[in-house]
C-alpha cells in the first residue's frame, strides 16, 4: 500500500511538471533527491517515538490511523497547483506538498512496517 505515497508521486512528476509545466528536468531530480533525504531523517525519528509510545490503543495503532488520514488529505495537495504560477512557485508548492505528503505517508507506513 505503500507504492501510492511513495511512489506515485514521483512517477508522475515527470509528466506534469516537467513536460506539462515546463520545468526543468534537472530541477525536478533534485527536489526528488531532496525527498529520499528528508525520509532518511524522518523514519528513525517516527520509528523512535512509535517506540516509546503507549496508548491504550497500543503503540502503532495511533499512528498508522493518524498517518493514513494524513496521507489521504495531504495527496490530492500535489495536483492543487495553478499551471498560471510561476515556475519557482511551481517548485515551491511541489516541495511543500511532497514533505507533507512523505512525512505523514512516514507516520503510518514506518509503524506498519
Amino acid at each position: 500500500m505503500d507504492i501510492w505515497a511513495h511512489y506515485i508521486p514521483l512517477t508522475l512528476t515527470n509528466p506534469i511538471f516537467v513536460v506539462l509545466f515546463g520545468i526543468s528536468p534537472a530541477t525536478i531530480s533534485l527536489v526528488s533527491v531532496v525527498f529520499r533525504v528528508w525520509d532518511a531523517f524522518t523514519d528513525p525519528i517516527i520509528g523512535w517515538w512509535s517506540d516509546r509510545t503507549h496508548t491504550r490503543w497500543g503503540r502503532r495503532k495511533p499512528f498508522i490511523v493518524a498517518g493514513a488520514v494524513a496521507t489521504g488529505m495531504t495527496f490530492p495537495l500535489l495536483w492543487f497547483c495553478d499551471p498560471g504560477w510561476s515556475q519557482p512557485a511551481l517548485v515551491a508548492w511541489y516541495v511543500g506538498a511532497c514533505l507533507l505528503l512523505f512525512t505523514s505517508a512516514a507516520v503510518w507506513n514506518v509503524p506498519y512496517q
